[in-house]
């Protein structure tokens, strides 16, 4: 089944007993959805490719039309019907204003084609319009437990404003929505590091005993 926003909502009315929504209104917990998707976002960005065709000579480039949080990589002149090997990576700055410098010796060229790397937010399909969803689906479980943090952390603040007949429920409503986040946001710094190993090259390997290498213990 595809991911929506619908299939996450009720995925995570049924993390917090709520299928009914008797204490959650769905705003709410689409917000609560909202923020999850935020921290894993910050974490763990979505990693796209585009490229964009010039219409003028010149080294900044208006990349306005791209909804990214930061510029990796810069590939041009790039040629889809017989990319260059290797590829031309070009050193580019980021300025205000969605611009892109190219600090290159070369200037970029009216009609050039420049090929670029990014990273953005990720989204869900029909959460605030978006049409397609990012995150893996493996990845799903953990959202929705985030959001369960959000969405109890907030609900304390509502029960709190109220006359409780039990007093132990804002605090109970607390704790639970701590070890939620807590788990959360260590699973995200967990998956983040792993993946920062593997994309350096550096991810660990088997330890080595006394009889590997040159036999020097």
């Amino acid at each position: 089944m595809a991911t929506t926003i619908t299939t996450l909502r009720d995925r995570l009315e049924h993390t917090l007993q709520d299928t009914g929504n008797t204490k959650w209104t769905t705003p709410q917990l689409d917000e609560a959805i909202r923020q999850a998707l935020a921290a894993y976002s910050e974490h763990l960005p979505h990693r796209a490719i585009t490229t964009l065709t010039l219409t003028a000579d010149g080294r900044e480039l208006d990349i306005s039309t791209i909804t990214y949080r930061d510029i990796e990589r810069v590939w041009w002149d790039y040629d889809s019907t017989a990319p260059d090997h290797p590829p031309h990576w070009r050193t580019f700055e980021l300025w205000p204003g969605d611009i892109l410098f190219v600090n290159d010796s070369d200037e970029p060229a009216d009609a050039d084609v420049v090929r670029i790397w990014y990273t953005a937010d990720h989204t869900v399909t029909d959460l605030d319009a978006a049409t397609a969803t990012t995150l893996p689906t493996r990845h799903e479980s953990i959202l929705v437990q985030g959001a369960s943090g959000f969405a109890a952390a907030a609900r304390r603040v509502t029960i709190l404003e109220q006359v409780n007949l039990n007093e132990w429920a804002p605090r109970n409503l607390r704790e639970w929505a701590e070890l939620q986040l807590t788990t959360f946001y260590n699973a995200l710094e967990e998956i983040a590091t792993r993946e920062a190993a593997l994309d350096s090259g550096t991810a660990p390997t088997a330890a080595l005993d006394r009889w590997d290498g040159d036999g020097v213990w």
